[in-house]
């Protein structure tokens, strides 16, 4: 396996191309592929390489790839553990095997501490997964020239299909029983990210689309790390375990966010 492909995405691009061609995701017991219909429990795969990358801006912004096997099955594929930010719902054996190898990879005595959040809220934790990531692929697009109208497109996508409905889930499930600053601040977040999608999608020209595209990335990047950090501890501590469970409940009936989007502008072509 070579040691490194370069970037995030290169590495993902390189992976493949090496047949780990499978995108795993991570189950509450198991590695799962939907489209493969692709079950692996902690025993019956290995973690051959692990990548890390650390954010341009905070080393803590730290992107986690695992290059997965699994000789029974004969099936290969990744594991991508954006920013590194979450604790993921797995429990047991799965996040012990995957965790340790990452603590391996860092080449420390010292054992990594994620995030820890409450099992309740952790399908909107979840989602700041691929929110993060959609402003990390804009960021890529306008640094490699893509067209903006590309970008544009991508963005009305995601606005529509997943960011804002995560917003509603947070506004009229998460948020309703606290009526603080806290909470204040990120529904005018929610405001404000709002209004710039809507610029972005009304900008004419590349320059101004390039300006208020990275503005946007910029707004959403922030947000994001303003709730995981702040605001969701805050919540979990002056929450009860009843509110919690009854917030679970609710978000039980919600749709799960995907971000699916077949135009990959953000991955550069050689």
């Amino acid at each position: 396996m070579k040691k490194s492909f370069g970037t995030l995405w290169q590495t993902i691009e390189g992976l493949k191309k090496d047949g780990y061609t499978i995108d795993f995701n991570v189950q509450q017991e198991c590695l799962s592929c939907h489209k493969t219909n692709t079950v692996l429990s902690p025993y019956e795969f290995e973690i051959d390489a692990v990548y890390r990358f650390e954010g341009e801006s905070d080393p803590d912004d730290e992107a986690v790839v695992y290059a997965i096997s699994s000789q029974k099955y004969q099936r290969k594929g990744v594991v991508v553990n954006a920013y590194g930010t979450y604790a993921d719902e797995a429990s047991g054996a799965l996040v012990q095997k995957l965790h340790q190898q990452h603590v391996n990879s860092k080449k420390q005595n010292m054992e990594a501490k994620p995030i820890q959040r409450s099992k309740y809220i952790l399908q909107l934790s979840k989602d700041h997964h691929f929110t993060l990531l959609f402003s990390w692929k804009i960021r890529q697009g306008l640094k490699q020239g893509v067209e903006t109208e590309r970008i544009k497109k991508y963005v009305e996508h995601f606005w529509k299909s997943d960011m804002q409905a995560h917003f509603r889930q947070e506004e009229e499930i998460l948020f309703t029983p606290v009526e603080d600053d806290s909470v204040q601040k990120a529904i005018t977040d929610h405001q404000k990210i709002k209004q710039l999608v809507s610029k972005v999608l009304n900008s004419l020209t590349e320059e101004e689309a390039c300006g208020k595209l990275a503005t946007l990335a910029d707004a959403v990047d922030q947000h994001v790390r303003y709730e995981e950090r702040e605001l969701f501890p805050h919540l979990e501590k002056i929450l009860t375990e009843a509110q919690l469970s009854s917030i679970a409940d609710k978000l039980k009936d919600e749709p799960v966010l995907q971000d699916e989007y077949a135009d990959e502008f953000w991955i550069k072509k050689k």
